[in-house]
């Protein structure tokens, strides 16, 4: 009776936390509990093996850790290319943060130029690639609004050329090398 009921608690528990912020079976979830908590190694280090597997959120998330080095050296080669292969596999976060970084304004954006996109040239086209492709696959509602507010200041900054080919861009966009599913966390 005891273990019955404990085994309907816990799945009931499961039920209520699975796919949440405190699904405790998700090591991504886990790294970002501990991140939100400002212990960016042990972040790292649940998401490391993540990343090896594929895992397209843990992607983001390690880049961001080596874009703003919290808890690492900044590293912004190392963050551009762990956002490039999430992103190219359909990550929204990965998307609009390469939006941010190739747009280049420490006004128009969110955050990551505000630490500095010295080190990326400005590239107009791919930017507007990127959150159009953002504005596609964004789940949560602050995400979408995000896009809905960078994609007409960087529209008033491309020349014709510029904005046709990033809208050619993202069109001809395949997931690659397949698409991952990012996590929709409740």
């Amino acid at each position: 009776m005891v273990v019955s009921h404990a085994l309907s608690i816990a799945a009931a528990l499961c039920l209520v936390a699975c796919g949440t912020y405190y699904d405790p079976g998700d090591r991504y979830v886990r790294g970002l509990r501990v991140f939100d908590r400002g212990d960016y190694t042990t972040a790292r280090q649940m998401w490391e093996p993540l990343v090896a597997a594929g895992d397209c959120d843990a992607e983001f998330r390690l880049g961001l850790l080596y874009f703003l080095a919290y808890g690492v050296d900044r590293d912004v080669p190392k963050a551009l290319a762990l956002w490039d292969s999430a992103a190219n596999r359909g990550q929204p976060r990965a998307q609009y943060a390469l939006g941010d970084v190739y747009f280049h304004s420490e006004t128009d954006t969110r955050l990551f130029c505000r630490f500095g996109c010295d080190q990326v040239p400005q590239d107009l086209a791919r930017a507007y690639k990127w959150y159009l492709l953002a504005e596609k696959s964004a789940a949560y509602d602050n995400d979408k609004k995000y896009v809905a507010e960078v994609l007409p200041r960087i529209r008033a900054r491309l020349s014709g050329e510029q904005r046709s080919e990033g809208e050619r861009e993202a069109a001809r966009w395949q997931p690659t090398p397949q698409a991952c599913k990012p996590r929709r966390l409740l």
